[in-house]
């Protein structure tokens, strides 16, 4: 926390530390480790937890094939899902394709989903046409730390009458 930091940068100052100290939690290997570790087992529990579904078997579309999306894709196979990746950058598209996966624009891939992970950080990732032509009951969730990936506000206002939330954070 901010706190902490504030706190340990005075005790550096003061040489009462023994030692130098960094705050792990700001260090972009942490994130790298976080993201690429971390999210496998994070993204697989909750959507089993969250939704009880079984996952095997099931068409999972990622979005994005950052170090976060190539985590989703990993974790995703290893609970046995077909994976799909999205991806508007020509490197790591190639990337996903060269380790292995079936790479798709969303307006396509969507259509096959039975579970949507966006991974991007971007804007509008998926929207209303996405909406319109998925599964029924596909799941949709985000694993980046931003809400702008999904569209909120449309499914707000086409979905909010009929909305059920089924446990807190699980809307259908």
């Amino acid at each position: 926390t901010n706190g902490m930091q504030m706190i340990m940068k005075m005790m550096m100052k003061g040489e009462k530390l023994m030692m130098p100290i960094m705050n792990m939690n700001t260090s972009p290997r942490k994130a790298k480790i976080d993201y690429r570790y971390g999210s496998m087992e994070s993204l697989t529990a909750s959507i089993r937890n969250l939704t009880g579904m079984m996952i095997s078997g099931k068409v999972c579309v990622v979005a994005g094939y950052s170090d976060l999306g190539k985590a989703c894709a990993d974790a995703m196979k290893m609970a046995g899902a077909r994976v799909i990746v999205t991806e508007i950058d020509p490197f790591c598209a190639m990337q996903a394709c060269m380790d292995g996966w079936m790479v798709m624009k969303m307006d396509d891939a969507c259509k096959m989903a039975d579970i949507i992970v966006t991974a991007t950080e971007n804007r509008d990732v998926i929207v209303e046409r996405h909406f319109k032509t998925m599964k029924n009951n596909c799941v949709v969730c985000n694993m980046r730390d931003y809400d702008c990936e999904i569209d909120m506000n449309w499914l707000e206002k086409n979905c909010g009458k009929s909305k059920v939330t089924m446990k807190p954070m699980v809307d259908m």
